[in-house]
């Protein structure tokens, strides 16, 4: 028993100023979505260049960030210093609420999660167009508000947010994750990526500009 619970825990763990480039002409660069790991949860990451104003409204609470990350997870466990076996058995045995973790970064991904993997992966216009829509509907909101910021985030300027879904051990942090990455027309399997280390085997060759089916370890997904 105490094993399983220790197996739960990894699973939920983490569910427990620059300027933005641009390029050589002057223009802005091409559309792009970086995917952060540390290894049992993942964040998806948008430019503040990227987000119109109409959309993803909890972000105008920090000012001063030129990216944000995104991350779902279950309502009581995600925001947890110290969670419990017995909060992993419940936010796995049974659909539960879910939360929205919103991070302000003030540089680059690559620079502020120095310990994780992150992968930069292009995005068409309408690939992008499709993923913020996804982020933004994330959000619980009233009334047309600003999702109310229920409790501080993992990081300095970061926040816990009301977040629609249910957490599930079908439908976990990386499965959300994954889902708005197929929005945005990536091609990732969602049944595929219930562990973080599954959906970043998919996505490394994808960064690299290469379809997932050439890698090795993945293409008996696609050719059976």
């Amino acid at each position: 028993m105490r094993a399983a619970a220790w197996l739960l825990c990894l699973l939920l763990a983490g569910c427990g100023g620059m300027p933005a480039a641009r390029g050589a002409d002057g223009a802005p660069p091409e559309p792009a979505v970086w995917v952060m790991s540390n290894g049992w949860h993942t964040d998806i990451i948008l430019r503040r260049a990227d987000l119109p104003p109409d959309r993803i409204p909890e972000i105008a609470a920090y000012p001063d960030a030129h990216y944000f990350a995104f991350g779902w997870g279950d309502a009581d466990y995600y925001p947890t210093r110290t969670p419990t076996a017995e909060m992993a058995i419940k936010a796995i045995a049974l659909p539960t609420p879910a939360v929205m973790h919103l991070t302000a970064i003030p540089t680059t991904p690559e620079s502020y999660y120095r310990e994780a993997e992150v992968l930069r992966i292009p995005l068409s216009a309408p690939g992008l167009k499709s993923l913020v829509q996804y982020i933004h509907d994330g959000f619980k909101r009233e009334a047309g508000e600003p999702a109310p910021k229920t409790a501080p985030g993992l990081y300095r300027q970061s926040g816990f947010y009301p977040a629609t879904g249910r957490f599930h051990l079908f439908n976990t942090c990386n499965t959300w994750t994954a889902h708005g990455l197929m929005q945005a027309g990536l091609p990732v399997g969602q049944s595929r990526t219930v562990q973080a280390e599954a959906l970043m085997r998919e996505l490394r060759p994808i960064a690299a500009g290469r379809p997932p089916w050439e890698s090795p370890e993945l293409r008996p997904y696609y050719f059976r």
